[in-house]
């Protein structure tokens, strides 16, 4: 997990200087697919995240001010769109996955405090 950060920290201070690529945000929403579910993923998720919004920022503002072609305009738009729309697929997913987590951690929390309640119970009379 750390090597992971590491490394978002590295391409984030690299990329400080560039324009944004599709590759770039490729690059990003892939590190998505090595993110565990556990419990430092709010951590780790969310500075992922934040780089990967600027990143989209970016590469809109990009899209915005390109002269050329009509057609060059469209291509980096739908680009656009569809590395946006995988994020988003990826986030919801791994936040999906992470409240299942905690739903799990809460029914164990509650399953464990009924049983302690009736052992007391018994225990008492």
């Amino acid at each position: 997990m750390a090597q992971l950060l590491l490394a978002l920290l590295f391409v984030t201070s690299a990329q400080a200087q560039e324009v944004p690529s599709t590759a770039n945000l490729n690059q990003q929403v892939g590190l998505l697919k090595e993110l565990k579910v556990d419990q430092n993923f709010d951590e780790n998720f969310r500075p992922l995240s934040l780089e990967i919004e600027r990143l989209l920022d970016l590469k809109r503002a990009e899209c915005t001010e390109a002269t050329g072609q009509k057609s060059d305009k469209q291509l980096c738009f739908r680009e656009l769109v569809s590395i946006h729309k995988e994020y988003i697929k990826r986030s919801f997913d791994l936040k999906l996955d992470y409240l299942k987590l905690l739903h799990e951690k809460q029914i164990t929390a509650l399953e464990e405090a009924r049983k302690k309640t009736i052992t007391e119970i018994d225990r008492q009379f």
